[in-house]
């Protein structure tokens, strides 16, 4: 099964989305500041990353973590954030979270990554 880290400095964030993720099956990772989210993304084999925009630094953490680890990364962002062009995300995905929104995401990232490693 894949692996996710779910990084947020809110810990409800982190439950909601590791809630809606483990619905299907997912392992989920949580980190609530950058320096767990590098901690456990250099320890661990995740498979694709979520963060939410309205963590401290998150625009530097995201390509932080896209250097240590080449995997998607999908940030959770509020509609009314004014957000940069940030090319270390893959996808941005609104706030609030939608179930059905973030897992098809999700599942579709990840069966892109079966099919072109054959897992």
């Amino acid at each position: 099964m894949y692996a996710i880290l779910c990084v947020a400095s809110d810990s409800s964030v982190i439950h909601t989305v590791s809630l809606v993720l483990r619905s299907r099956g997912y392992i989920c990772i949580s980190a609530e500041s950058s320096e767990e989210a590098i901690l456990a993304i250099s320890g661990s084999g995740a498979d694709l990353v979520v963060l939410d925009h309205a963590m401290p630094g998150s625009e530097k953490l995201a390509a932080d973590l896209k250097k240590l680890r080449n995997v998607p990364l999908i940030m959770l962002a509020g509609l009314s954030d004014v957000l940069p062009t940030m090319p270390f995300v893959d996808l941005l995905c609104p706030k609030p979270v939608n179930a059905h929104e973030i897992l098809r995401e999700v599942d579709s990232f990840l069966s892109r990554k079966r099919e072109a490693t054959g897992d």
